[in-house]
């Protein structure tokens, strides 16, 4: 099984940059909502009468 090692290496390296891409987009799109809901916070809701 030569070689082999290095498959395991790639496919962890893989993984990880996979990972940490998941966890950028997780992040950019928290702070998205985390920003809409600043800019709505002082508003107040509609009421129909």
């Amino acid at each position: 099984m030569v070689g082999g090692g290095a498959h395991l290496m790639v496919a962890k390296a893989s993984a990880k940059a996979e990972a940490i891409q998941n966890l950028s987009a997780e992040t950019d799109w928290i702070a998205s909502s985390q920003g809409r809901l600043a800019m709505t916070a002082g508003r107040q809701p509609r009421t129909t009468q």
